[in-house]
């Protein structure tokens, strides 16, 4: 991948995936693994979805277009949707390619990446 690896953190993100309890037991909660969504419309946006160990699922949507100087806008929108409403969201995603809802937003974050970082 081509793109900079951003790390982002802090109390307003959904958590993303579940960590095994300290003392080992892998059973008792399995890792959460993000899945690449295909953006349809959009060869720009990266979408990756974590169903977490509740049901409840996490979507990171990453937007990068480019403008003429060079420079990039990266624009991260993070989405939290309960476990009722998972299946239903999962079904429209897929068949739409699009993130979910602005309702289910729950943090958004833009750079400008100066030309020849992450390249």
């Amino acid at each position: 991948n081509d793109e900079p690896d951003i790390i982002v953190g802090g109390p307003s993100a959904p958590p993303i995936a579940t960590a095994v309890p300290a003392g080992g037991d892998s059973s008792a909660a399995p890792m959460a693994t993000a899945v690449p969504v295909t953006a349809f419309n959009n060869p720009n946006k990266k979408i990756e979805r974590t169903t977490n160990a509740d049901g409840s699922i996490a979507i990171k949507a990453t937007t990068t277009s480019r403008r003429p100087n060079g420079y990039r806008d990266v624009t991260i929108e993070y989405f939290y949707v309960p476990a009722n409403i998972a299946g239903t969201v999962i079904m429209s995603m897929d068949s739409t390619g699009e993130p979910p809802s602005s309702l289910y937003l729950t943090k958004m974050e833009q750079q400008v990446l100066p030309p020849g970082t992450g390249e």
